[in-house]
């Protein structure tokens, strides 16, 4: 902008564009330093971990002394390291676009019981590849809801619940881990995941729950990769998201959201799975 057009400008024109430049620039700060955040040693060690294994074992398994059963032993290293690193680049390319705000829903209309169903035999792979065969495993149905349709973005709901359920299975070696959900009314869904043994769990509570009287006083500098992406993505789809104590030494992750759901008509009611 030239001199001339500068001083033709009313002073609540110049007010105006100031605070427009202000809102920009707040704006990139914040996709910086929430970028920052989630770009952290944390998910470094996401990335240098499965990479080391890929190679480590790929070595290995073109070694002709090694016997047929070791190998087959180190391929399934190999596959679940190469799961394990492309889910990290998926979650962090899902990251900047939500940042970014260029990530779309992608609407429709699903069986949730068939969601958590998937989600559920994930979960009890997922702790084969952890080694934490101590930790009881429950999908949770609530009465009365058997066959619900739900009216969302399928995906990212299954990506929320299964990082956040990762993550707790990961961190914990005894106890249960639930995964389930409850409708609260006719708008809106409770999801949660949460388990009873966490280890060193009053670390892993997020600073945004000092601010809300939960009681709860820990803090980390950094959250977690699962933790920053699964928030993200609740907040995408317009929902709340919270964390609590569950017992003495547990946690509850838990969001909801604002959905459309139908229950059809006819249906056996399903009871609470246990497995």
């Amino acid at each position: 902008m030239d001199k001339e057009s500068l001083i033709r400008l009313t002073k609540e024109q110049l007010i105006e564009k100031i605070s427009v430049l202000e809102t920009k620039s707040s704006e990139e700060k914040d996709i910086v330093r929430r970028l920052s955040e989630f770009y952290s040693p944390a998910l470094m060690d996401k990335v240098r971990t499965p990479l080391s294994a890929i190679m480590g074992f790929a070595d290995l398994v073109t070694r002709e002394d090694i016997d047929e059963d070791l190998k087959r032993l180190y391929m399934q290293y190999l596959e679940n390291s190469s799961r394990s690193l492309v889910q990290t680049v998926d979650d962090l390319v899902d990251y900047t676009l939500i940042t970014m705000g260029v990530l779309n829903l992608d609407l429709s209309l699903f069986h949730l019981d068939l969601v958590f169903e998937d989600l559920f035999e994930e979960l009890k792979k997922q702790r084969r590849i952890y080694e934490r065969l101590s930790v009881a495993l429950f999908n949770l149905t609530p009465p009365g809801y058997s066959g619900i349709e739900v009216y969302a973005d399928e995906h990212r709901l299954r990506q929320t619940i299964s990082r956040l359920s990762g993550y707790l299975l990961a961190h914990s070696e005894k106890g249960i881990l639930e995964i389930g959900y409850e409708p609260l009314n006719e708008e809106s869904i409770r999801f949660f995941a949460r388990a009873s043994r966490v280890i060193n769990a009053r670390h892993h509570y997020i600073s945004h729950n000092n601010n809300r009287n939960t009681g709860i006083q820990g803090r980390r500098k950094t959250a977690d990769p699962e933790y920053l992406l699964a928030h993200a993505l609740v907040q995408l789809m317009d929902g709340t998201f919270e964390i609590s104590p569950f017992g003495k030494e547990g946690i509850m992750f838990s969001f909801t959201l604002p959905v459309t759901y139908i229950i059809p008509e006819n249906i056996p009611e399903v009871k609470e799975e246990k497995k």
